[in-house]
């Protein structure tokens, strides 16, 4: 399967990338992170620049997920069934977008395919990215039937 990552803001914290870095090596999936930032600092106009950024590093083909603090929660072994219904309905692979601290564009929650919440709690924009890389290898262990999920 092939992801990609698609997120506002630069990930500075040495620690947290190399642990993004240990799940993406742990995997056989090809992941790629894509981190685009938005120019203005108008906040009446970030929401909607961000938005066009994310969507325009969407692969052609590819199924859009949102990260979304209102998206559907799944138990791991639910997301890795819903991974693969929504992977085999693209002809590319899976984009999974985590927005700005101003939330997601029109735009984007019009072309998301699925909206994901991690949970109820409130993450740091980097820390989500890490759980979500985290979960995308958990769901690959499921699949292959690994025993990492236990």
């Amino acid at each position: 399967m092939k992801i990609k990552i698609i997120a506002i803001g630069k990930l500075k914290d040495k620690n947290i990338k190399a642990l993004i870095d240990e799940y993406i090596k742990r995997t056989k999936w090809t992941i790629d992170i894509v981190e685009v930032e938005a120019k203005t600092k108008d906040e009446s106009k970030i929401k909607d620049e961000e938005g066009k950024l994310l969507l325009s590093k969407v692969p052609s083909g590819y199924c859009i997920i949102a990260l979304n603090e209102n998206g559907k929660q799944f138990e791991s072994p639910q997301l890795h069934k819903e991974l693969n219904r929504v992977a085999n309905q693209s002809s590319g692979g899976i984009a999974f977008i985590i927005g700005g601290a101003s939330g997601l564009s029109d735009e984007v929650k019009k072309a998301t395919k699925l909206s994901l919440s991690l949970g109820l709690l409130t993450y740091p924009h980097m820390l989500a990215r890490l759980l979500l890389v985290e979960q995308v290898y958990r769901i690959w262990t499921i699949g292959e039937g690994k025993a990492y999920h236990k």
